[in-house]
C-alpha cells in the first residue's frame, strides 16, 4: 500500500532504550514497512481553528546504532490528514496526559485514526478496568478507607495495596494479618482518606511469575513471564523481575476471548494484559511493554501485526470506533 505518515505521541525520543522499548520496536516496524515515521511529545499538541495539529520530528531509526534514529527534518502535521496517530506516552495519567488525550479525541472526532482510542484511554485505568471481568480477577476492593481495608485483610489474611494511578511496580504493597504498617500505608495510598486506592487477594503464585500478555485486536499473540527477584514480591522488569519466555494456558486464552468483544467495542488495539495464578490483575492500555521481550525470548514478532491492522484500517477508510 502507499506509505503513510505515522505518528507517536511520546516521551522524548532520545531518551528511551532501543533495545527495550516498545514504541520503538513498534516505529522500527512501521519504517520497515515502507511509512514515514514521525514523533512529537504531548505538550507539542495543539488545537488551531478546531484542528488538532503539532509540528513532529520525521525520524529514521537504527536499533544497532549510537544514537538510535537520525532526524529528518519536521513538519506540521493534521492528526486527521495523516495514516494514524499512537499515542504512546508513559504514565503518570495527570494532568498534562489527560489534556493531551483530551485533544487527541478532539481529531479523532473530526477522522483521525489513534491508537489507543483516546476516550478509552481516559476510562480504562488500568486497574479498574479489569473489574469490568469478575469472572477473572481476584477479589478486590475500592476503598479510601483503613476500616474496610483492615475488614477486607480479616477475611484474606494477606492482601496486596495498589494505587489506581501507579505503573511498573512502584508503590505496590503486600500486608497480612497483624501488619503493623498497615495503617500507615492506607494514609500513603489514600493521602489521608482523600484517594482511592485497590485492594486484592496476594496471589501466592506471583513467586512463580507475572504473565505479560499481548494482545492485538482482542486477540492473544505473545506473552512473557515475570520473575521475582532477590524475595521482591514485585515482579516487574522496571524493578529487577526476570522475563523468561511463557506459553499462553487454555484458561487465559479463555480470559482473552472473554476480552476481546470489549477491547474492539473501546478501540483498543493494543493491550497488555497481567495474570498471576490464571487471575487477571490489570489490563495495560497506555503504554503497553514487552514486545522486544517476547520476539526475543519466544521468537514472535507483534510489532508488524499492530502496523498490518492500522495499514487495513487506512486502506478501508475506516476509523477505530467499531
Amino acid at each position: 500500500m502507499p506509505a503513510l505518515d505515522l505518528l507517536f505521541v511520546m516521551d522524548p525520543l532520545s531518551r528511551i532504550l532501543p533495545d527495550r522499548d516498545t514504541t520503538f520496536e513498534l516505529m522500527v516496524a512501521a519504517e520497515k514497512r515502507g511509512h514515514r515515521v514521525y514523533w512529537c511529545a504531548p505538550s507539542s499538541l495543539r488545537v488551531e481553528d478546531a484542528h488538532v495539529i503539532t509540528r513532529a520530528e520525521q525520524v529514521t531509526l537504527d536499533p544497532h546504532a549510537t544514537p538510535h534514529y537520525r532526524a529528518l527534518g519536521d513538519r506540521e502535521l493534521v492528526l486527521s490528514e495523516i495514516g494514524a496517530t499512537f499515542m504512546r506516552k508513559d504514565p503518570p495519567v495527570d494532568a498534562a496526559f489527560t489534556n493531551a488525550t483530551l485533544m487527541l479525541w478532539l481529531a479523532h472526532k473530526q477522522g483521525a485514526r489513534i491508537y489507543n482510542r483516546p476516550d478509552s484511554l481516559l476510562v480504562a485505568n488500568e486497574k479498574l478496568y479489569s473489574l469490568n471481568f469478575p469472572a477473572w480477577v481476584p477479589e478486590s476492593l475500592v476503598t479510601s478507607s483503613l476500616q474496610e481495608t483492615r475488614a477486607f485483610l480479616k477475611t484474606y489474611d494477606r492482601i496486596v495495596l495498589k494505587p489506581l494511578d501507579g505503573n511498573g511496580g512502584r508503590a505496590v504493597f503486600v500486608a497480612q494479618k497483624g501488619d503493623t504498617n498497615l495503617a500507615p500505608i492506607v494514609e500513603a495510598l489514600s493521602d489521608d482518606g482523600r484517594r482511592h486506592f485497590i485492594v486484592q487477594r496476594f496471589l501466592p503464585e506471583v513467586t512463580l511469575g507475572d504473565k505479560r500478555i499481548i494482545l492485538v485486536d482482542g486477540v492473544a499473540k505473545g506473552a512473557i513471564n515475570r520473575i521475582p527477584q532477590g524475595g521482591e514480591h514485585r515482579a516487574n522488569m522496571h524493578v529487577g523481575g526476570k522475563a523468561v519466555a511463557a506459553e499462553i494456558s487454555d484458561r487465559e486464552r479463555a480470559m482473552c476471548e472473554a476480552l476481546k468483544p470489549a477491547l474492539r467495542k473501546d478501540g483498543l488495539l493494543f493491550v497488555g494484559i497481567d495474570v498471576i495464578g490464571g487471575y487477571l490483575t490489570e489490563i495495560n492500555v497506555t503504554s503497553p511493554t514487552g514486545l522486544q521481550e517476547i520476539r526475543r525470548l519466544c521468537n514472535v514478532d507483534i510489532a508488524p501485526d499492530v502496523i498490518s491492522h492500522v495499514e487495513a484500517a487506512a486502506r478501508a477508510g475506516m476509523g477505530n470506533d467499531r
